[in-house]
């Protein structure tokens, strides 16, 4: 069976910009102030993980939330594990935003908004890598942990 892979990968381009989208307008920075029992790094970063670990419910995944600080998508089979990282909290906006830090713009071809480069796009893309896998029946022989 030939893939065209490139093709398969644009399929995904509205998902995984709405998905992004819906990452990026979570303010997910550290608030320690308001930090509860359930939210021990504040209710915004807890939220965005939650919605990482709900998009991989969607698609399928099995997920792990270990109590709101980490969570775990795995995929695969085997003994041996494969560990991928990324984060949905960001640091604080800061001064010299052209537009609001956490409503997502595109503009010539690229995304802006706090978190498109580090690291909810790239955390995004690597997921959609998986989900792409998955759904053309395609099984790693080794489990695939994305933490």
């Amino acid at each position: 069976m030939t893939i065209d892979w490139q093709k398969v990968a644009a399929s995904y381009e509205r998902d995984l910009l709405t998905d992004l989208k819906a990452l990026i307008a979570i303010p997910s920075v550290r608030d320690v102030e308001h930090k509860t029992a359930e939210a021990p790094l504040g209710p915004a970063p807890a939220q965005a993980l939650n919605a990482m670990l709900e998009i991989a419910k969607r698609d399928g995944f099995d997920t792990l939330n270990v109590k709101n600080v980490a969570g775990r998508i795995s995929f695969g089979q085997g003994d041996t594990k494969l560990g991928l990282l990324g984060h949905v909290d960001v640091v604080p906006a800061g001064e010299g935003w052209d537009s609001e830090p956490f409503v997502a713009k595109i503009q010539d071809g690229r995304i802006y908004g706090r978190g498109s480069a580090d690291d909810k796009g790239p955390t995004l893309a690597a997921y959609y890598a998986l989900r792409l896998l998955k759904d053309q029946g395609i099984t790693p022989k080794q489990t695939v942990q994305f933490i």
